[in-house]
């Protein structure tokens, strides 16, 4: 994990990778990402948990350009939830996904593209979200999305 400490309350952030896994994976001597694998994931969340007031995932997976979650999405989204985070916030599909609040707290299912160039002619790959996290009392008091949009650069512009 990575571990900040805002305004009194220390939050760790945990990233974990589905996808592109047979050639970014790290090894004991080498970086690279940390592969979706329960028994390491758990190990990771409940130690995070141990350090952390909040606890953040932001897993790397899904389908390109799928406009909905998969099933594997739900499953492990609910399985970071079940664990000890207290927020989930997908990436990878290129497009804004649907997000579900799961016993409280909060699945971001893909945020889709923030700052990505050449993305123009590919359907519903300008536009993006932004995830506002509020903490109050070392927790999460909610969560909200702004929607934004590539321009012709492929800088974001809010709606």
């Amino acid at each position: 994990p990575r571990y900040i400490l805002a305004d009194n309350t220390r939050i760790a952030f945990l990233a974990f990778n589905d996808i592109e896994n047979w050639y970014t994976n790290a090894g004991d001597s080498s970086p690279g990402s940390a592969f979706f694998d329960e028994s390491r994931m758990r190990d990771a969340i409940t130690k995070a948990r141990a350090n952390a007031d909040i606890v953040i995932i932001f897993p790397h997976w899904g389908v390109e350009y799928a406009l909905a979650h998969s099933e594997r999405q739900q499953y492990f989204g609910r399985f970071f939830i079940d664990n000890g985070a207290d927020i989930v916030i997908g990436s990878h599909p290129h497009v804004r996904e649907d997000s579900e609040s799961y016993n409280g707290k909060m699945i971001y299912y893909s945020l889709g593209n923030f700052v990505f160039d050449g993305m123009n002619g590919i359907p519903n790959a300008d536009r993006g979200y932004m995830v506002e996290v509020i903490i109050k009392d070392k927790k999460i008091e909610s969560s909200n999305m702004t929607g934004i949009y590539l321009d012709q650069e492929g800088f974001p512009r809010v709606e």
